[in-house]
């Protein structure tokens, strides 16, 4: 037979020998290719195969992007060096010969190679059988630490010494933290940081930390997340999200992203008395006269004004004589917000309504008010100069206004009229908040590593009855209770689909309600030093 044609897919199972030239328009291997930008190598390949490795660039050498977890990642170096090959010369007996020869001697090499092969193999399935017992070992360790934990014990804790520090994969690289305000005033983060040889700016990492769930109004992770991505200042290398999913619902994993944007406040004139489902359909009914008819940006929200029964009012009785900074505070939360020597009180009003807060404006007239939301007996909240000249007054009201948040939820700027497409914010699933949480960073800093974490989230007080028996133990049952923050299936498998770590260190850490006594700070979800220490030592068995 001289020649052969086939028309679709062949599989030889022993060795195939070309003794001419070998034309093929496309040969399978893990480089992918040549691609002029990151963007268009995304869109090519949007999920690569664990192992592949493309170049990024307009010339080679070009950068050297690696696959991992369906999604590409800077390795920071650059490959592809271009040479210059000669047309092969026919008719060369003596190079065809040396040819020949190095194809045995590379066979010869092979044949030893499969020999040391079968050896790796035999002293691998010996290592598994110590991998098995290591794990039996490390179950009873594990029950014995639950018994050390209930009798009251301290076990002797891991090293995390230079060492240690030295030979971790995150060695050298900056840390971030979204969320949980535990991760700084708890300082496991800190501890993070210190094991594993990241650096970590704790109090400029403050103001992306906050208690506060996904898109609970005011201190939300989403609006701390903004705050991250703008600041051009800031390039993270790791990025951890301790956010809890707070009263969302929690959707299903095909949720569509959602990412809060642009914030316009309503403010109310008069006497407003309607509930937050009323505020919310008189709202859809006036579409066109609220939001305009020129489409605005996915995640676009607005504040209706609705009735309260308790709150405070803050008046503001003089401008700024000083430039610097206001401090507002209440609830146990801290803002400075940024004034300029001249400014009127009315103007520095304007900025603090500006604030995503519960504070809500029912200032009219000229007159510089904040109003918030408290509950009966609360704190009072406080504005207050810190040397800028700025001067103000608080009382509380029997009777305010609170405020409902809308958002624009859909993805097609023509639905921007469609009443359906506007739903309350709390109406938002948690799949869909943290998809878009996480788009929005990987965007920003496409070369970060992003990581979702569980952590155990008790709200309790020692010295409240009922989380106390009477012979003073823990009730665990009535502390289980106060558990926060618990993500469902849907989401971890939303996360996976992102190529996102997920890591659920509610066990890892070892905190339950057996302990959380002393690991959690009464009525908090911060850590004490203790239980700081169990997060970081969770953390390092799983990153």
């Amino acid at each position: 037979m001289k020649d052969l044609q086939c028309v679709g897919d062949a599989c030889f199972h022993r060795d195939v020998t070309v003794k001419g030239w070998l034309e093929a328009d496309n040969i399978t291997g893990f480089l992918r290719g040549l691609y002029p930008t990151y963007d268009e190598l995304k869109e090519k390949l949007p999920e690569p195969h664990e192992g592949w490795c493309a170049l990024v660039g307009e010339t080679l050498p070009a950068t050297l992007y690696r696959a991992s977890g369906l999604q590409w990642h800077n390795t920071g170096t650059t490959a592809g060096t271009p040479t210059v090959a000669s047309p092969a010369t026919t008719g060369s007996t003596a190079r065809l010969d040396a040819a020949e020869r190095r194809l045995t001697e590379a066979e010869n090499r092979l044949d030893a190679d499969e020999t040391r092969l079968a050896d790796t193999e035999r002293r691998l399935d010996v290592g598994e059988e110590r991998l098995t017992a290591a794990e039996s070992d490390l179950r009873s360790h594990s029950r014995r630490l639950l018994e050390l934990e209930r009798s009251g014990a301290t076990p002797q804790q891991p090293s995390t010494g230079e060492g240690a520090t030295a030979k971790h994969r995150l060695n050298g690289r900056r840390l971030t933290v979204i969320g949980g305000a535990g991760s700084v005033d708890g300082g496991w983060a800190t501890r993070l940081a210190a094991a594993t040889g990241m650096s970590f700016d704790a109090e400029a990492n403050r103001s992306y930390c906050s208690e506060a769930g996904l898109l609970e109004e005011g201190a939300s992770a989403q609006w701390r997340a903004s705050r991250l991505i703008a600041d051009t200042q800031t390039s993270p290398d790791v990025i951890i999200i301790d956010a809890p999913t707070g009263a969302l619902p929690e959707g299903s994993a095909d949720d569509a992203p959602y990412f809060a944007g642009p914030l316009h406040i309503i403010a109310a004139g008069g006497s407003v008395n309607r509930t937050a489902a009323q505020a919310v359909a008189a709202f859809k009914k006036s579409l066109a006269s609220i939001a305009g008819t020129t489409p605005g940006a996915h995640g676009t929200r607005y504040a209706l004004p609705t009735t309260a029964t308790a709150g405070y009012t803050v008046a503001l009785t003089s401008g700024a004589s000083v430039s610097g900074s206001v401090i507002i505070s209440y609830g146990g939360r801290e803002r400075h917000v940024g004034v300029r020597a001249g400014e009127s009180a009315s103007v520095i009003a304007s900025r603090l309504r500006s604030l995503e807060w519960e504070g809500f404006t029912v200032g009219g007239d000229g007159v510089a008010l904040v109003w918030m939301a408290m509950e009966s007996g609360a704190e009072a909240p406080e504005i207050r100069g810190n040397g800028t000249g700025v001067t103000s007054g608080s009382a509380q009201t029997g009777t305010g206004y609170s405020h409902v948040t809308v958002t624009f939820t859909g993805h097609d700027p023509e639905k921007w009229l469609d009443p359906d497409s506007w739903q309350p914010l709390g109406q938002i699933s948690a799949v869909s908040a943290v998809k878009g949480m996480v788009d929005a960073l990987s965007g920003r800093f496409p070369g970060a590593e992003i990581v979702w974490v569980e952590l155990p989230g008790y709200v309790f007080s020692a010295e409240h009855e009922k989380f106390v028996r009477g012979d003073e133990s823990a009730d665990t049952e009535a502390i289980e209770t106060t558990l926060r923050g618990i993500s469902g299936e849907p989401l971890w498998r939303a996360l996976a689909t992102r190529g996102m770590q997920a890591l659920d260190l509610r066990e890892a850490s070892g905190i339950n309600a057996a302990n959380a006594f002393r690991h959690f700070k009464d009525w908090s979800v911060t850590f004490t030093e203790s239980g700081s220490e169990r997060i970081c030592e969770g953390f390092l068995k799983k990153l």
